[in-house]
């Protein structure tokens, strides 16, 4: 019961060392997933959505990758071309004893951003692929 309650106390005392990057990380893929699900209800165009998703997509994907992935959870990755043209990729994370001191909170909200928003969009992609060849049947 001790180990439990002092457990309990000490990850409420933590908080996020990088609140502002923790904001914007969540802020982009928020905008991008707000716009993409709000804006049927107020735009009948499909190019004009498309338009605007795909550039907060991008900024959402910006941000993690230069970003929040680097200094929340410390990855890196890059692309180098070789002098034969070929194309090698450069994965980088930190030593143990770095990933040890990185604050569990900006891990755990990095996380679990990344996996709801594939979450949300497998779910999205799944019920689209069955319920609108429904919908567009003739009866």
């Amino acid at each position: 019961m001790f180990y439990l309650k002092s457990f309990c106390l000490q990850h409420q005392a933590e908080n996020y060392s990088h609140p502002q990057i923790c904001f914007f990380h969540v802020l982009f893929k928020g905008a991008a997933l707000a716009f993409y699900i709000l804006s049927s209800l107020f735009v009948n165009s499909f190019v004009i959505i498309f338009v605007v998703t795909v550039p907060l997509a991008a900024l959402d994907f910006w941000v993690v990758k230069n970003v929040s992935g680097r200094i929340l959870v410390g990855l890196r990755w890059w692309n180098e071309i070789n002098d034969d043209g070929g194309s090698v990729w450069k994965f980088e994370c930190l030593d143990q004893k770095s990933l040890a001191r990185m604050n569990k909170k900006d891990s755990w909200l990095f996380g679990w951003t990344l996996y709801l928003t594939n979450l949300y969009i497998s779910v999205t992609e799944k019920m689209m692929a069955n319920v609108l060849p429904r919908l567009t049947k003739d009866p």
